[in-house]
């Protein structure tokens, strides 16, 4: 996931859960009242 915004949410930037080699790179979270970035097993 590269090079996308994510504006006034509510809950949740990016919610990442059982993931194998994602990589997140240039990403901008803008107004986020939860976790901007949840990483979970």
């Amino acid at each position: 996931m590269q090079g996308c915004t994510v504006w006034c949410s509510f809950s949740r930037g990016l919610s990442m859960s059982r993931t194998s080699g994602l990589r997140v790179d240039n990403n901008v979270f803008y107004n986020i009242l939860g976790h901007a970035l949840l990483v979970g097993k």
